[in-house]
């Protein structure tokens, strides 16, 4: 057992050649605290780094142990804690109390990286975990180093399955995870947009496939990006002669060969899964009926294929935390210490609102935004039904979710049921017009409105609309008639659940429109000021804040035209002259940034020899160069250099 206490989980990075050079160890960086009172076992806050520093992704390493320290008690001072308080820290080598925690020992065949994904999603519920059989797979496009120095020894991607809380089978499996970091490389637009554009048209090769290298289990996203964009080569030529269908024509061309060519990767995608999913079942003799299903890491955002896998084996259930990515990683490090260290625990993540509140006054309000606010009232529920019927509004409530997704704490909000909503919605986001937007709908009333459907709280499925309701709700349905659902029950949020309860009643549709509260290219927002700075530059009239209805005017008084500056946005601030100077003191003999990358990624290099030892300079020169001709297609200086 452990003691009654404090504890933390890291997922970060310490590193000063990392933090200089912006060589990304660990991406979607994030800290979990604890308390745990004899079984019991409470999440108390979740931090993904990139709402307090404004560093989308978050993958800038800190530059020293004292820097992480100082950031790290500005994160306690909420609870009138620090470092010192805590009962054990894990995650990180450099602030560690106990490293008897790691799988290393234990899964040696496998990353460290896979394993934490897996047991983020594994124990979700502890109840479901050892009372009921869960398969789980851990799918993403690579793991980091960090802890795990000798990664590239062993098999990336893992999966595991688990009877009634014993790990009867934990194996390496192939992950299409590399080709969709490779298409993203290539194509030059995200994941998310990739899915959409793939599904947005009907147009498709008459005949083509990809299939080279996928299956490589030791594959990294660069060593499929040749691949990948010999690929892209072989759709255009395709394109070129005419072997293709259903062209649509609201879209260019490049954007239907896109779509083509991810039909393509998407397919191959789904043949890799299903094909470790059915490796599984044979093995173990699974009944897929009575057993729980995840997938973990960045494909797990695959909302389509998430639904396909269900739908296909009839799973009992769906596990994962509302942060499936990267982002999650600090909760499968803490889940993972509490099995191995507790036998059975009992935990459950009952909703997805685990970050920062703001709370502020109405008071406050009025002294800081007085010329802009016409009026602040309390909430109600009919009167936001009312709001949105009219026009999209902001919708700020209580502590952020955590998670790449906005599930209702931090978003905008509006009618489903009008194609103008949906307009506006995509204007105020600088986004594509074909870009879905996302509903929320009433857990109880889902089957009813989606095929197959199911409750999914943290946006993790696609589902078809019934064909009697879509022209209900035209401004939540994709263009091939799915939705990418977020199901909501009163325990989870109250105050919304009365909001979407009011809509049903003024219209009989039991489902709001919502979307993410940030501007293009930021994290989603954290707090009052930030939202009010996003609000008078996008000249939005209404907010909800903490259940007061604000009302907006006067935004022609408004000049700022930046985001607002996040909490912790000091901790990483610097100058491109700051960075340089400091690349001098610790790169005196002036590696190249290339070799300086071959240097970085590579442990057996990192680990013996120093930039500022003069008699290692001639060794890291002649092993950097070694080591990029025989890994000439590797870009390690780039963002997938190791994170997924």
């Amino acid at each position: 057992m452990l003691k009654i206490g404090y504890y933390l989980s890291l997922y970060i990075a310490i590193d000063e050649l990392s933090y200089v050079t912006n060589f990304a160890l660990r991406g979607d960086q994030n800290i979990s605290l604890w308390y745990v009172e004899n079984d019991k076992v409470k999440l108390v806050h979740y931090w993904e780094l990139e709402r307090v520093t404004g560093l989308k992704g978050h993958e800038r390493s800190f530059d020293s142990l004292e820097h992480a320290k100082e950031f790290i008690n500005e994160l306690l001072k909420e609870y009138e804690l620090c470092l010192d308080d805590m009962v054990e820290v894990w995650g990180e080598p450099l602030l560690d109390t106990s490293c008897n925690y790691h799988s290393l020992d234990e899964y040696p065949q496998l990353s460290y990286h896979s394993i934490l994904h897996l047991f983020s999603a594994l124990l979700m519920d502890s109840d479901v975990f050892f009372d009921n059989n869960v398969l789980a797979l851990a799918v993403d496009a690579g793991p980091d180093m960090v802890v795990d120095r000798e990664k590239d020894s062993k098999s990336y991607y893992s999966g595991c399955y688990v009877e009634k809380g014993k790990v009867k089978d934990i194996f390496s499996i192939c992950s299409p995870g590399p080709m969709w970091a490779a298409s993203k490389h290539t194509l030059g637009l995200r994941e998310g947009t990739l899915m959409a554009l793939e599904t947005a048209t009907k147009c498709q090769l008459n005949d083509a496939q990809f299939q080279k290298g996928a299956c490589d289990e030791m594959i990294s996203a660069n060593n499929v990006k040749n691949d990948i964009y010999d690929f892209k080569k072989v759709v255009d030529q395709k394109f070129a002669n005419g072997e293709y269908h259903d062209f649509d024509d609201r879209f260019t061309e490049e954007e239907n060969k896109i779509s083509m060519f991810m039909k393509e990767i998407d397919k191959r995608s789904l043949e890799i899964i299903d094909n470790e999913i059915q490796k599984c079942i044979e093995k173990n003799n699974i009944d897929s009926c009575n057993t729980y299903f995840a997938i973990t890491g960045g494909y797990g955002l695959n909302c389509p294929a998430n639904s396909y896998f269900m739908d296909k084996y009839k799973f009992k259930g769906y596990v994962a935390p509302p942060c499936i990515n990267d982002g999650g990683l600090s909760l499968g490090i803490a889940l993972y210490v509490f099995y191995k260290k507790m036998g059975r625990f009992d935990f459950k993540l009952k909703n997805a609102y685990w970050g920062d509140t703001d709370y502020v006054s109405k008071g406050d309000l009025l002294e800081k935004y007085n010329k802009f606010i016409i009026n602040i009232s309390e909430f109600t529920p009919e009167q936001v039904a009312e709001d949105i019927e009219k026009e999209p509004i902001v919708w700020f409530q209580g502590a952020a979710e955590i998670g790449p997704r906005a599930l209702g704490h931090r978003s905008i909000i509006a009618s489903a049921f009008s194609v103008e909503a949906k307009v506006k919605l995509n204007e105020i986001k600088k986004r594509q017009w074909w870009r879905p937007v996302a509903p929320i709908i009433l857990e109880d009333k889902v089957e009813e409105w989606f095929e197959n459907a199911y409750a999914t709280p943290y946006m993790l499925h696609t589902f078809t609309i019934r064909a009697e309701k879509k022209e209900s709700v035209p401004a939540i349905v994709h263009l091939n008639d799915t939705c990418r659902v977020q199901t909501l029950n009163r325990e989870q949020d109250e105050m919304l659940y009365d909001v979407i309860r009011e809509v049903e009643k003024k219209s009989g549709v039991p489902i709001i429109c919502n979307t993410s509260l940030n501007d293009k290219g930021e994290p989603i927002i954290n707090t009052v000021d930030e939202a009010i700075n996003f609000i008078l530059r996008k000249k939005i009239n209404i907010a909800y804040i903490n259940q007061y209805r604000v009302k907006f005017s006067n935004f022609e008084l408004f000049t700022k035209e930046d985001v607002e500056e996040r909490k912790l946005q000091r901790f990483f601030s610097f100058t491109k002259e700051d960075l340089e100077e400091r690349m001098k003191v610790i790169n005196p003999y002036g590696i190249p940034r290339d070799q300086l990358a071959v240097y970085l990624f590579s442990p057996k290099l990192y680990d013996r020899y120093r930039l500022d030892k003069k008699s290692d300079i001639r060794m890291i020169k002649m092993l950097t160069k070694i080591a990029e001709r025989e890994h000439p297609t590797i870009n390690y200086g780039g963002i997938n250099t190791g994170c997924s």
